[in-house]
């Protein structure tokens, strides 16, 4: 048995490139997977387990840590719930040092050139952003969503109440409590790529203003992009993050290798300038058009607007109260 689990809650039908997210999670045998999720997979996998579940019997699962009535309408929400799976899934877990969280809108590379032996043994919580993340395993972190240190836009007591999603899993809840508890060891690491899901091209919404595209080879991640000489450069990434994005599927040959280009999934392809530009040319995104819609209409109906009162008015707080603190000392 590996260190570390990474889990992942989904309902519905997978995306279409599913099959590449486990192609590159069996090519990391040093972390082993939990799904849960109502989907039946017959198949057996080395280092993926599925446990199939309904919604609402995971959803009682999580019931049964809170002393008050949670709020859970959709698959969605459980984005919140993220920092709650240590207390929660324990008994999935209890075996291992480590747990996480890992999304699968993502195609991984090698995870253990980053999260290596002495970043575990160095490490509470390693990653900041819901996508992927990793947590010690002990009550401490386990139990870290329970804190409110004043320091967060969102405390749990309030988060697990409403039907809005409020990234209580990244800076709006844990990982805010995580950077502001003194004996919380509490690092990131940055080498990954998040694709900014309103632009056409890839371009990584915490890296350099650049396009790329991807080349996936048997275990291995390279990000390829043109640099200021006008040469083709390469860069080892640990996965990267195709959120919100809809994917073509255009590959004939085995999963072991393909490339990754915005909006699809293609076969070889000669790597030249040329063509790489061809795929990192920016250009009018329509699909986010649509879908900008559809969310605002959706946050809207979850009471959106009252929260974004709320949390203008937290802000307003936290920054007088840390004004105070300064001047006490």
């Amino acid at each position: 048995m590996n260190r570390v689990v990474l889990i992942n809650c989904y309902f519905g039908k997978f995306p279409n490139y599913f099959d590449l997210w486990i192609e590159s999670a069996l090519k990391n045998p040093d972390f082993d997977f939990l799904i849960f999720t109502d989907n039946v997979i017959n198949k057996k996998y080395d280092n993926i387990k599925f446990i199939n579940i309904k919604f609402e019997e995971l959803k009682e699962i999580f019931q049964n840590v809170f002393e008050f009535k949670i709020c859970l309408p959709n698959a969605y929400k459980l984005c919140d719930y993220k920092a709650v799976f240590g207390l929660a899934l324990q008994d999935y877990i209890k075996d291992y040092e480590f747990w996480g969280y890992v999304d699968i809108d993502l195609i991984l590379g090698n995870l253990s050139n980053y999260i290596t032996k002495e970043v575990l043994n160095n490490s509470d919580k390693i990653n900041k952003y819901g996508h992927f993340q990793i947590y010690r395993n002990n009550m401490r972190m386990n139990t870290l969503f329970r804190i409110d240190n004043h320091s967060t836009l969102y405390n749990y007591k309030r988060v697990f109440k409403i039907k809005l999603c409020c990234h209580f899993d990244e800076d709006h809840g844990v990982s805010t409590i995580a950077e502001n508890e003194s004996d919380i060891r509490a690092q990131n690491i940055n080498e990954y790529f998040d694709v900014d899901y309103t632009k056409f091209a890839f371009k990584n919404v915490n890296g350099e203003n650049r396009n790329s595209i991807f080349k996936y080879e048997n275990g291995k991640l390279i990000e390829l992009f043109i640099d200021e000489n006008n040469k083709i450069s390469e860069k080892e990434v640990m996965y990267v993050h195709l959120q919100k994005r809809s994917m073509e599927m255009e590959i004939s040959n085995t999963y072991t290798s393909f490339y990754i280009v915005p909006n699809k999934f293609i076969d070889e392809i000669t790597l030249d300038t040329k063509k790489i530009k061809e795929y990192t040319m920016d250009c009018e995104y329509s699909e986010w058009k649509l879908k900008k819609r559809n969310i605002l209409i959706n946050k809207i109906k979850n009471n959106a607007i009252q929260e974004k009162v709320y949390r203008i008015l937290k802000k307003i707080y936290i920054k007088i109260k840390y004004k105070r603190n300064i001047k006490m000392k």
